[in-house]
């Protein structure tokens, strides 16, 4: 690898002015390099980002490692690790589990009782849904995710069932940014966008993070979230 590149950028995480940085050998150096070639860029980042991971428990069970344990997130760490994703968001943990510092994680979902998955959330009332979220923002999470919508018994996810209504939706979401983080909600048919982007401040995606969501290294698998 004799390629040589110079970018001009501000660093990721928690860089606010932008430095100078060349690329030589397959490694970042602060030292100038003769010959560098020149690359845009407003943001600098040592590895890939994953704005969409659960550490906490699996989609489906392939490591055999118990639900919210240590060992779990830690092996999910180590496989992101291994394929160079060096910056994670946490879309979703369960109950009473908290990620490791340095991981942008949004606690535990938030949606009605009887609703979503059962294994993986505890239920919260439509009166209470407010208050729970501005709690998850004052316990230290940075962003708060709701699930809008999910499959009803069919399993048909372009006919969900719709879980807080969208005037209860807009006043959580309001309440979130008051607190000053961000709410995106999840939906698997795209029936929440409208009432949770008719204002400027609101979050329409669940996926896409903004750079303060999404701008921490993971660490050990040991230290928990900060409280």
């Amino acid at each position: 690898m004799n390629q040589r590149w110079h970018v001009r950028a501000v660093p990721l995480p928690g860089g606010d002015e932008p430095i100078d940085l060349w690329i030589a050998g397959g490694r970042l150096h602060a030292r100038p390099f003769e010959g560098a070639e020149e690359l845009p860029g407003a943001y600098v980042a040592p590895g890939l980002v994953d704005a969409h991971v659960h550490l906490t428990f699996e989609a489906r069970e392939r490591l055999g490692l118990s639900r919210g344990s240590a060992e779990l997130i830690a092996a999910h760490l180590e496989q992101h690790q291994r394929a160079g994703v060096l910056a994670i968001r946490d879309a979703g943990s369960l109950p009473g589990v908290g990620v490791p510092q340095g991981v942008i994680g949004c606690g535990p979902f938030l949606a009605p009782p009887d609703f979503f998955l059962p294994h993986l959330y505890e239920g919260t009332a439509a009166a209470d849904a407010v208050a729970a979220a501005r709690d998850r923002v004052r316990s230290g999470w940075p962003w708060v995710k709701v699930i809008c919508d999910f499959p009803g018994a069919d399993g048909n996810p372009l006919n969900p069932r719709l879980g807080y209504p969208a005037d209860l939706l807009m006043r959580i979401a309001d309440a979130v940014h008051e607190e000053g983080a961000a709410s995106p909600p999840t939906s698997w048919a795209g029936s929440c966008a409208r009432p949770c982007t008719s204002g400027s401040t609101r979050s329409s995606t669940a996926t896409g993070p903004t750079r303060r969501q999404c701008t921490r290294w993971p660490s050990g698998a040991s230290r928990g979230r900060r409280h």
